[in-house]
């Protein structure tokens, strides 16, 4: 399933990024998604999911580089917000 979300947080070089991405892989205590650019191991960012406005800290457990500026990294939430992947009310 994949759904909408925005990373943020600082790059290697210590840059601020914000990015806006779609999920390959979810759970309630992780994610894995697909970025230009790696992150190292045990980085902490800030992932929100648009659709609920929750935003929750995240820390990168594992990347893989699958290409050309393509890199799979594995999120996992600490602390994980229950109602991060809850669908919006209308």
């Amino acid at each position: 399933m994949s759904r909408p979300v925005v990373v943020s947080g600082l790059s290697a070089p210590g840059q601020r990024f914000d990015r806006a991405v779609e999920t390959h892989d979810i759970s309630r205590h992780g994610m894995s998604l697909l970025l230009p650019s790696p992150l190292p191991v045990e980085t902490a960012v800030l992932i929100e999911n648009p659709a609920t406005g929750v935003r929750t800290l995240y820390r990168v457990v594992r990347v893989e580089q699958v290409g050309e500026g393509a890199y799979w990294v594995g999120f996992e939430a600490p602390d994980p917000a229950p109602r991060f992947w809850d669908k919006p009310t209308k």
